[in-house]
């Protein structure tokens, strides 16, 4: 029962947290590759503008972008993260395009 009354407590601690932070916990800050998961930073960068926290997704894109070099990404795939950066210092950024379509599309 206690064991139980802890998992309950954990699970209203982890539903009440923004999708953000809960992004950052387990996506970043325990991925030991992030220094080139640029698809990670990207997509974190999504959340933090979907909470309005505009300056730390600029900051998260920034990362992606640095990531994406240094992973050697393909090129439109650092064209798809630059995109979204104007969309941030735009705020028009209406949904995430996940990079799974351009990398299908490259490897055929």
């Amino acid at each position: 029962l206690y064991i139980l009354a802890i998992a309950l407590l954990m699970n209203l601690l982890v539903v009440s947290m923004p999708i953000h932070e809960l992004y950052y916990f387990f996506n970043i800050k325990s991925n030991n590759q992030v220094a080139c998961d640029y698809r990670t930073w990207d997509r974190y960068s999504w959340f933090l503008y979907k909470e309005q926290q505009y300056e730390e997704a600029k900051i998260a894109n920034q990362r992606a972008v640095q990531a994406s070099i240094l992973a050697e990404a393909y090129q439109s795939e650092r064209f798809k993260i630059t995109e979204h950066t104007h969309k941030i210092e735009n705020k028009n950024w209406e949904r995430f395009d996940s990079q799974q379509s351009i990398l299908t599309f490259e490897i055929n």
